[in-house]
């Protein structure tokens, strides 16, 4: 039995729906309702694993939901982000400069943790025709992030969740 401690951060500007989506998978819940996150909270969770015929893993994982402002994360990077294994980057397919600011969240991370694992999530694909981005922001994703994943999904509806989530840990 292999025993792990995990840190998984999930960051991104202020009501892209971070904590949404953490409920959702937490909790398989949604709030309509808006209340931002103040600080961080902290939502633990438990896995066991078969890795293979001969190891099987348990593991701790911090899910780690931290507000979306900037100030505090340039304020407190070295605390909010020392020992992340892999976070999740949030924007909200509503809202395309929430895109645009997610350079500065992974930077601040990368920073602190280095090039640890990551994946880009756009969210609210339930308010956006067809669930997608067009063609100049994918260009402009593709490029900035080259090789990082991204997924679209929709802490509402739960389109997308579990895929996303389990691909960190």
């Amino acid at each position: 039995i292999r025993k792990m401690k995990l840190r998984v951060c999930v960051v991104g500007e202020r009501a892209v729906g971070k904590t949404s989506l953490i409920r959702r998978y937490v909790f398989n819940e949604f709030e309509d309702a808006y209340s931002g996150t103040l600080g961080a909270k902290l939502y633990l969770l438990a896995y066991n694993k078969q890795a293979s015929a001969h190891e099987h893993v348990e593991a701790q994982v911090g899910l780690f939901d931290f507000m979306g402002e900037n100030a505090p994360r340039d304020a407190f990077r070295d605390a909010m982000f020392w020992g992340t294994h892999g976070y999740l980057a949030v924007a909200d397919l509503s809202r395309p400069e929430t895109l645009h600011r997610l350079p500065a969240w992974v930077g601040a991370v990368r920073y602190v943790a280095g090039d640890v694992p990551f994946t880009v999530l756009l969210n609210k694909a339930d308010l956006v025709p067809n669930g997608a981005i067009g063609p100049e922001e994918t260009k402009w994703l593709l490029a900035t992030f080259p090789n990082v994943p991204y997924a679209v999904a929709s802490a509402k509806t739960g389109e997308g969740i579990a895929s996303v989530f389990s691909s960190l840990f």
